[in-house]
């Protein structure tokens, strides 16, 4: 029998211009249907942009930013060169994925809406002191300091310059461990003076990443998400949420980047 025929036998994959590891949290190892569909979806519109894809989901009971530590350090022994963080719960369009990957930011994220009423949106965006509002970018990115982790993708470099300088810590059956992403008790900005807030490991990872690299972490605003059985796209919220403050007269500026 021809050995070089065998069922199962492993093929050498030709290169690619991007090789992503999609890591997902999830507090039982299950994830909805819609990422699953979305994730299938996504990688098959990748295959034709030129893009590899692997992907992983660890179930991690409510330890979160172990998870994606964890994430981060079997990243780091992989030959990819993008990690995309997604949440369980979301359905995205495979647009959405590719485009964020494709677009040469080294962190840049999706704005998807949080599972709750009234409608809201897990980010802050940056403000200029002399121009408030909200910064559009040159391409009609938004420039932000602050982002939720559920679809955040960054590129390898970023990673390996903040372990560098990170804490390492031992966990059983895991061995060492690149701690960049931890929870945090700051300050609270709008509080009581003296007052401490907790702030969760995303955020909290923005913060070091933004003191870093002196950001910023490009949102695109225009994606259709649904979280959990909320829909959300932060364009459409935005539109709406301008068009009220002007007939209320407390209108909201967007400062738009020069060319």
């Amino acid at each position: 029998m021809d050995k070089e025929r065998r069922l199962g036998k492993r093929h050498k994959l030709p290169p690619v211009a991007h090789k992503v590891f999609v890591a997902t949290p999830a507090y039982d190892g299950k994830v909805n249907t819609d990422y699953a569909m979305s994730l299938a979806q996504s990688c098959m519109h990748a295959v034709h942009q030129d893009i590899g894809v692997v992907s992983q989901v660890m179930g991690n009971g409510a330890f979160i930013e172990m998870a994606r530590n964890i994430f981060v350090r079997n990243f780091l022994k992989t030959d990819c060169d993008i990690l995309f963080f997604i949440d369980g719960d979301l359905k995205w369009e495979s647009r959405a994925f590719v485009g964020l990957i494709q677009s040469g930011r080294e962190v840049c994220a999706g704005a998807y809406r949080r599972r709750q009423e009234p409608e809201d949106y897990p980010l802050h965006y940056i403000e200029d002191r002399d121009k408030p509002g909200i910064q559009i970018m040159e391409g009609g990115w938004i420039a932000c300091d602050r982002v939720a982790t559920g679809f955040l993708c960054i590129h390898r470099h970023v990673l390996e310059a903040m372990v560098e300088k990170a804490e390492k810590v031992f966990i059983a059956n895991e061995g060492e461990i690149p701690w960049i992403f931890k929870t945090a008790i700051v300050d609270g900005k709008d509080t009581a003076v003296g007052q401490r807030l907790f702030m969760g490991e995303d955020f909290a990872w923005c913060d070091d990443y933004m003191e870093q690299f002196d950001g910023p972490i490009y949102v695109w605003p225009d994606f259709d998400f649904v979280h959990d059985g909320y829909v959300g796209n932060w364009h459409s919220f935005m539109n709406k949420q301008v068009a009220l403050a002007e007939q209320e007269d407390t209108p909201i500026n967007l400062i738009r980047a020069e060319k």
